[in-house]
C-alpha cells in the first residue's frame, strides 16, 4: 500500500484507506475500487492524494469482511470527529453502545449480503446510508430508546435508499427540486422501489421496511409518498428521516452540498416545520458543527485548526492558531477558548 496523487493513480487501483474531508465527512471507503468518476470526486472535494492498493481482486474488495471491516472503521471513525460528547464518561458509554449496534447488524449475513450489492452497484449510496446509519444510532441512543427501537434505526437507516442504487437519474450536488418533472418523479420512486425490494423477506422487521418507505415522510405533511404527518410518522421514522436529510445536505445528495456548519444553521430554521423537535434539539446539540481537524476562518482574519469541543456550546470549540490574517503563521502554540474569546467568531470553514 502507498500513497499516490490522484492524477497518478494507475488502473486497478483500490483505496487503501477511508478517505474523509475537511469537516470530519466520510467521500469514500477503503477497498473502493477507483474509477473514473471517484477520481473526479475526489479532485472535487480538494482530495490530493490517498493510499492505494494495487491488487483489484473483487472478492477481497466485495467480501463480508471487508464491508464489515469497512462499517466498523466508518463507526470509530465519525464517533472522534462528528459527535459531540459532554464528557469522556459519555463518549465511552455511547460510543460502545454504538459500535455494538452496529456490529450485531452486520454480523447479520442477510445483511452483510445486501451491502455487498449495495456496495457494487452505487459507491456514494453505500457511504451515504452507512453516514445515516450512524448518525441514527447515536442519536436514538442519546434519546434513550430500547435495544429494539435502536436495532430497528439502525437497519432501516442501512437499507434506507436502497431503492437509488440503479438511478439514472443525476442527483449528485443538484437540487433535485428544480429537475424536470419526470426526474423528480424518478427520483422520489426511490421510496417505492425500495420497499418493494425488501418487503417480502420475512427477516426485515416491518419498522424496518416503514422506514425504507416512509423516510421522506416530513411533520407538516409536505412530504412523500402518502403526505403523512406529524402523529402516523413513528419516532424511528422520524430520527432516520432527518439524519438522512443532514447527510443529503453534506454530500449532496438530492441537493447543493454544504457545509456541516450550514447544514446546522439550516436544519434550525427549516427543521421547526419539517422535522420531529426533539429529534432537531438532539442533532443539533450532539453534532460538532467544527469537527476537530478542521480548519476555520476566524472573525479577526485567523485561520485556526479546532482542538477540542466546548459542552453545550457546538459553535464556540476550543482552536490552535495557525495563520494570521496576513498570512503570516504564527510561531508559538497560541490556542483560544471561544467561550473565553467572546468577540471571536468562527466566519468559516477553509477547505
Amino acid at each position: 500500500m502507498r500513497v499516490v496523487d490522484v492524477r497518478d493513480i494507475p488502473d486497478n487501483a483500490i483505496l487503501g484507506r477511508t478517505v474523509s474531508n475537511d469537516s470530519g465527512v466520510v467521500l469514500l471507503y477503503a477497498g473502493s475500487e477507483i474509477t473514473e468518476d471517484i477520481v473526479k470526486k475526489l479532485v472535487e472535494n480538494n482530495i490530493h492524494t490517498v493510499w492505494i492498493s494495487v491488487k483489484s481482486k473483487e472478492a477481497d474488495t466485495f467480501s463480508a469482511e471487508a464491508i464489515e471491516s469497512d462499517i466498523l472503521e466508518c463507526v470509530t471513525h465519525a464517533l472522534k470527529t462528528r459527535i459531540r460528547f459532554n464528557d469522556d464518561t459519555e463518549m465511552k458509554t455511547v460510543s460502545d453502545h454504538a459500535f455494538k449496534t452496529i456490529r450485531n447488524l452486520i454480523t447479520n449475513k442477510h445483511v452483510r449480503n445486501c451491502m455487498v450489492s449495495v456496495k457494487r452497484r452505487s459507491i456514494d449510496i453505500y457511504s451515504h446510508m452507512i453516514n445515516v446509519a450512524i448518525l441514527s444510532v447515536v442519536i436514538g441512543i442519546k434519546m434513550d430508546l430500547s435495544e429494539e427501537e435502536l436495532d430497528h434505526i439502525g437497519l432501516g437507516a442501512l437499507f434506507h435508499d436502497i431503492g437509488m442504487c440503479d438511478l439514472e437519474t443525476n442527483y449528485n450536488n443538484i437540487e433535485i427540486e428544480n429537475a424536470s418533472s419526470q426526474d423528480k418523479m424518478i427520483y422520489r420512486r426511490h421510496v417505492i422501489e425500495g420497499y418493494e425490494m425488501i418487503h417480502n423477506h420475512e427477516w426485515i422487521p416491518e419498522k424496518v421496511k416503514l422506514i425504507v418507505l416512509s423516510h421522506h415522510e416530513r411533520e407538516d405533511g409536505s412530504g412523500y409518498p402518502f403526505h403523512k404527518k406529524s402523529e402516523r410518522i413513528p419516532i424511528e421514522v422520524k430520527i432516520v428521516a432527518i439524519c438522512d436529510y443532514f447527510d443529503e445536505l453534506v454530500n449532496g445528495i438530492g441537493y447543493k452540498r454544504r457545509k456541516v456548519h450550514e447544514v446546522v444553521e439550516y436544519i434550525r430554521t427549516v427543521g421547526a416545520y419539517l422535522f420531529d423537535y426533539d429529534v432537531v434539539t438532539k442533532i443539533i446539540s450532539n453534532i460538532a458543527w467544527f469537527p476537530n481537524g478542521c480548519q476555520v476562518l476566524t472573525s479577526d482574519g485567523d485561520i485556526a485548526e479546532v482542538v477540542s469541543q466546548n459542552k453545550g456550546l457546538p459553535d464556540r470549540p476550543i482552536i490552535r492558531l495557525l495563520q494570521d490574517s496576513m498570512g503570516n503563521p504564527y510561531k508559538e502554540n497560541i490556542t483560544k477558548d471561544l467561550t473565553e474569546f467572546l468577540t471571536v467568531f468562527i466566519m468559516d470553514t477553509v477547505e
